[in-house]
């Protein structure tokens, strides 16, 4: 079986389809009855290298051209296309699988993964140009699929209430946590002291910073705390700016710190340290950052909505992410009541270990199996 996976997204700073795309490749490797290859823009690579890491200037550049000249977009479409049906002519593939919402005109069998369709319910939450793209190439894509992933149920019922598809071409697998829970040593209390941080005296908020994370009302929650308080426990943010992010906006105080985006190994050790995650989300296709705190065993605090209900409801503490009341009663509960704290964060590590990448790229496998049978 040679497969050909679609792997643009982990050129740019990895978000959500980055980190699926890295650990379903790194697990499917394993396999030696696999032969994955990469397609990156109008070449092949056969693995992981710094090749696809370029420079932040290069990425900044390309993200202008992105953004400011018109039809950019449907530019660098064609040219991918032109190299991708070059890569189809000389190689011998079973299987193109796409992580990324829209798919390339394929003459081999395609795997697309929809992560999820904000696009369409939350449309004021994406740049006009993104959502245009969407509604107009993620129809085509579906259709030339042989088979779809979606990452919950929540977003299965909504592919199949939007799309005239057939149920069962639609796959729900679950995705995975890559850090796992570890006892440090020097190394984290190092990390601390360089960032005037305390172990387990601080919160956080993990995402690309943009409207649908409801940023909002995370920092109003926090804010509701006595500042003596949050003096004690400050409130990180962490992630890159997104699209109509604008820090400015916010009306906060020395105990709200921006910290941007962070490699992995520095989001672990946040993770780990952390006193809990703050997410909040109006809306999530999966949502990996309370099931990588959950695996750290810190605890968190999600919202009660749509995918992050059916995933996390049972496992962190679940609140309206409109009730900014309740959130800072929740906060301060976890500060004050140590039981509760380790009881919220035993339960949300217990269910966490249900989770894996490997568990998740075998029934991928599957996936490509029952197309070849």
């Amino acid at each position: 079986m040679r497969v050909l996976l679609n792997a643009l997204s982990l050129i740019n700073r990895k978000t959500g389809i980055g980190e699926y795309t890295q650990n379903i490749y790194e697990e499917l490797s394993k396999n030696k009855k696999i032969d994955i290859d990469l397609f990156v823009g109008n070449k092949v690579l056969g693995n992981l290298g710094d090749s696809l890491n370029p420079s932040l200037s290069n990425v900044t550049i390309r993200n202008f051209i992105r953004d400011r000249i018109p039809f950019s977009y449907e530019i660098a479409r064609s040219i991918r296309q032109l190299g991708f049906n070059k890569i189809l002519n000389k190689n011998s593939y079973s299987i193109y699988h796409e992580p990324n919402f829209i798919s390339l005109n394929s003459n081999i069998p395609v795997v697309l993964n929809i992560h999820d369709l904000s696009w369409i319910s939350h449309p004021q939450t994406h740049p006009n140009r993104r959502v245009k793209s969407l509604k107009k190439y993620v129809p085509i894509s579906l259709k030339k699929s042989k088979k779809i992933i979606v990452d919950s149920h929540f977003i299965k019922n909504e592919l199949l209430n939007y799309f005239d598809i057939n149920e069962n071409d639609v796959h729900v697998i679950y995705l995975a946590s890559k850090y796992k829970f570890k006892t440090y040593k020097n190394s984290l209390e190092d990390f601390l002291l360089a960032n005037n941080i305390t172990y387990k005296k601080f919160f956080i908020c993990v995402g690309t910073l943009e409207p649908r994370k409801n940023l909002t009302n995370c920092i109003k929650s926090y804010l509701l705390l006595p500042k003596s308080i949050r003096k004690k426990y400050p409130l990180l943010i962490i992630g890159a700016y997104g699209w109509k992010f604008d820090k400015s906006a916010f009306d906060i105080d020395e105990t709200v710190k921006f910290i941007g985006y962070v490699e992995d190994q520095s989001l672990e050790y946040l993770y780990h340290a952390a006193l809990a995650l703050l997410y909040l989300s109006v809306y999530e296709g999966f949502g990996l950052p309370p099931l990588e705190a959950m695996s750290c065993k810190t605890v968190t605090i999600t919202s009660n909505k749509g995918t992050l209900k059916e995933l996390y409801a049972d496992s962190s503490i679940s609140v309206d992410p409109n009730d900014c009341l309740s959130i800072k009663q929740n906060m301060l509960k976890l500060i004050e009541d140590k039981g509760f704290q380790l009881y919220i964060s035993d339960k949300g590590f217990a269910y966490s270990k249900s989770f894996s990448w490997n568990k998740t790229a075998n029934k991928v496998l599957d996936l490509y199996k029952e197309i070849l049978s």
